[in-house]
């Protein structure tokens, strides 16, 4: 369990402190869980019903990219939508990784 992404992304991600309405998290990827500095935000302050948060590198790394979207109910917290894109260059090789949640009605 301490290896998947959706625990390691959704719990402590969504629960640090936003300071100057950023928050900063550390994430691996990759299959060597190559260590990443993330920044938080919201997407857009005026939200109603749905917040959505947006997660990217804290550097430039040309052989790096990570790019995370949540979508959650405000009331209660509840995933609407998860989105995280993933990448790592080692050796000449590209490994890309795409993780998906929707809501199911």
């Amino acid at each position: 369990m301490k290896e998947d992404i959706f625990i390691k992304n959704y719990f402590p991600a969504l629960r640090n402190g936003f300071i100057n309405g950023t928050s900063h998290l550390r994430q691996s990827i990759g299959e060597n869980n190559n260590k990443v500095d993330l920044q938080q935000k919201v997407k857009n302050s005026d939200y109603k019903e749905e917040i959505t948060l947006l997660q990217q590198l804290n550097s430039d790394d040309s052989n790096k990219n990570f790019n995370g979207s949540y979508t959650l109910y405000w009331s209660s917290g509840m995933v609407k939508s998860i989105e995280i894109q993933s990448s790592i260059s080692q050796f000449g090789v590209k490994y890309s990784n795409l993780f998906l949640v929707e809501e199911l009605a």
